[in-house]
């Protein structure tokens, strides 16, 4: 929205990057977010006709939370709805200092309408609600201080919780230690900032500089108290070049997904669902609304990727195959197909099992017993190219658990053929 429209409608001409409909205006009323100016609201036709100017919404309560002088603007990375009232707004606030804040608007009870931006009711209240702002030191620091630059990327909110997905800010280096970033959860029956930091945050930050910054949140459309975050970026080293290069950084990590199965007191790695390649930057996340079995991730400059619920890492989504085709130098696959040893090994009662595929590939995986029988058909399908993993679960093909014992497993992608063993301790 720059150019034409900005100069008819009062935008200015900024990187816009976010807007969300007004849940009591959903055809027409418009929150816009653009970097260094604020947050705008007008209303806007179907056809693309600017119903009404946009008007910077000021406000005394949204200045005295998140101040506008230099190096402390209003700049925001996510605008969204409570799912549960039409008229409380969460506002992720990055550089130069992150941040959520709850806005509840304000409406003309007889009409059911908005009230204008220039109403002193347009927003009744302000509250910040996670401060997400990290010094080096590991302490919290206060909207004003525009040395702290925890950046909150991601907001997901649930009928309990407001969760944050934070990544180090733009100042990194500080007394040789990375600000820090990751996961926060906030109670939205709290009547504070009572919130928590559920991965990373000023504990796992020190002279290691172990900084885990999350991107994407979604919440499992199956299951609602299940929580996924991905991460954006795992690692970094303080220490930099006079290029302003990182040198010995461990950012060769695999872009690791987390789950929680209670509403988010605890978040848990999963080991099956990660995929080795530099820089993810995985800066969102969703599940796809029509096979809710799967979740798509893009990346800042590393392509799109995919992850399937529990049968494997995040692959890389495959370019068009005349790009395909002259892309043999795919620093992303692997060099050639195999089939690792499971892990754990021995195991109880669940297990991992890896395989590379260079190229994609009808992949038949399946478990037999030592005498040759087979128990159970993990995989029987067409796959995509990538560095990929399956669960067996110590189950045959009737969900019947097998006992103790010796377990051969055998892959055959393509004419690639591989046979492994592992062993079942009950």
């Amino acid at each position: 929205m720059t150019g034409g429209i900005s100069g008819s409608a009062g935008l200015p001409n900024g990187e816009i990057h976010d807007f969300t409909f007004d849940k009591r205006s959903p055809k027409k009323g418009l929150f816009v977010a653009v970097r260094y100016y604020g947050i705008y609201y007008g209303t806007v036709e179907t056809n693309g006709t600017v119903s009404s100017t946009f008007v910077k919404i000021t406000d005394t309560n949204l200045t005295a939370k998140i101040p506008s002088g230099a190096g402390q603007h209003h700049n925001y990375s996510r605008l969204e709805f409570d799912p549960d009232s039409s008229d409380i707004l969460y506002l992720a606030r990055h550089w130069p200092a992150g941040g959520v804040f709850r806005i509840r608007l304000g409406f003309n009870a007889s009409t059911g309408q908005r009230l204008a931006v220039s109403s002193s009711d347009f927003i009744k209240s302000v509250d910040e609600v996670i401060t997400a702002r990290v010094d080096a030191l590991g302490s919290e620091r206060s909207p004003r201080d525009s040395t702290a630059a925890s950046d909150v990327i991601n907001l997901l909110i649930t009928k309990e919780h407001v969760f944050a997905g934070v990544t180090c800010g733009d100042t990194i280096d500080v007394g040789g230690i990375n600000y820090c970033g990751g996961l926060v959860q906030w109670a939205k029956t709290a009547q504070s900032e009572n919130y928590f930091w559920r991965i990373g945050g000023p504990s796992s930050i020190g002279v290691t500089s172990k900084t885990i910054a999350i991107g994407g949140v979604a919440q499992d459309p199956f299951y609602p108290d299940t929580i996924f975050a991905v991460t954006h970026r795992f690692t970094l080293k303080a220490s930099r070049d006079a290029d302003q290069l990182y040198r010995g950084e461990e950012n060769y990590k695999p872009m690791h997904i987390w789950r929680s199965v209670n509403g988010g007191a605890t978040f848990n790695k999963l080991e099956y669902w990660q995929s080795e390649h530099r820089f993810p930057e995985a800066v969102t996340m969703a599940f796809f609304p029509d096979s809710p079995d799967s979740m798509i991730m893009p990346t800042h400059g590393n392509g799109i990727w995919i992850a399937a619920r529990y049968t494997g890492p995040p692959y890389i989504v495959p370019p068009p195959k005349a790009v395909a085709d002259t892309s043999q130098g795919n620093q992303n696959l692997p060099k050639r197909f195999a089939l690792h040893a499971n892990y754990p090994n021995p195991f109880n009662p669940t297990t991992v099992i890896k395989y590379d595929l260079p190229k994609a590939a009808h992949v038949t995986l399946t478990i037999y017993d030592v005498l040759g029988r087979k128990v159970r058909t993990l995989l029987d399908k067409d796959m995509l190219a990538g560095y990929q993993s399956i669960v067996w679960e110590g189950k045959d093909d009737r969900d019947v658990p097998v006992a103790s014992g010796i377990y051969l497993y055998r892959i055959q992608a393509a004419a690639f053929i591989k046979v492994k063993k592992m062993m079942l301790l009950r």
